[in-house]
């Protein structure tokens, strides 16, 4: 009994960590995203006013916030259009890095995701008025997300062993009663513990989904604000400007 009661709670387990996993890496790759667009807008600045991407100014000081401040991300390069480097700043702990993409020879006119061993590689292009002229690479490393994930569902193991125990205990002790009994108290104690298992799941994805939307969240408000920047800077007024509704609605989708 206890051994199959185990088994399919952990099924359950097993089917939670991989729709976790799933989800939660999509938000990682959401907010780095998000901070890799912040510097491909400042970078974008540059290059459309005819000024050549490897003469751009500041670009350790530009990133050295997101170094520090972001978990997710690694280190950020910038690359011309061979995939020669130009820029590399990398975090302080000196992360072991791979090779950069093979995406930084072909850019395309969006994001591209390459999913490594070590390391989530975000290539975002950098375009001028009239051409593509180099990526932006922002490395985001998969052990986050793992170490993540394994830390949220390892309680759940121990769970797991304490409600079989539990349960093969309680028919051990019942069986002689659970044998004259019409009423299918076995039936129904291993769905009260199926059901005790699964909000315990439930609860861990939600407690997972929302550490995630928080770190989106934030990411696009900084993103957003970036974006806006200028016109603070320059002192206009956002109701003469058209298409401020959109930059809204791109934001939020």
């Amino acid at each position: 009994m206890f051994v199959v009661t185990c088994l399919s709670l952990l099924l359950l387990v097993y089917v939670g960590f991989g729709e976790g996993k799933r989800t939660y890496e999509e938000f990682q790759i959401e907010k780095v995203t998000a901070q890799g667009r912040n510097v491909q807008n400042s970078i974008e600045t540059y290059l459309r006013a005819g000024l050549p991407l490897k003469q751009f100014a500041g670009f350790q000081t530009l990133v050295e916030p997101i170094l520090q401040g972001v978990d997710e991300v690694d280190a950020m390069g910038v690359y011309d259009t061979s995939g020669h480097q130009l820029f590399l700043a990398v975090d302080k702990t000196n992360p072991k890095l791979p090779e950069p993409s093979a995406a930084i020879k072909h850019v395309k006119q969006d994001v591209e995701l390459d999913r490594g061993e070590t390391h989530f590689q975000l290539v975002l292009p950098l375009r001028n008025r009239f051409e593509t002229v180099g990526s932006l690479v922002v490395m985001s490393p998969t052990k986050l997300l793992t170490n993540r994930i394994n830390a949220a569902f390892e309680a759940l193991l121990y769970l797991v062993l304490g409600l079989s125990a539990v349960f093969a205990i309680v028919v051990w002790i019942a069986a002689p009663y659970l044998a004259r009994t019409r009423v299918p108290w076995l039936q129904i104690g291993y769905a009260v513990t199926f059901l005790i298992m699964a909000a315990a799941v439930v609860a861990t994805l939600v407690a997972l989904y929302i550490d995630g939307v928080q770190g989106k969240a934030k990411a696009s408000a900084l993103a957003l604000a970036q974006r806006l920047s200028d016109i603070v800077e320059f002192n206009l007024r956002f109701r003469d400007f058209d298409g401020i509704d959109k930059v809204f609605t791109t934001t939020v989708d």
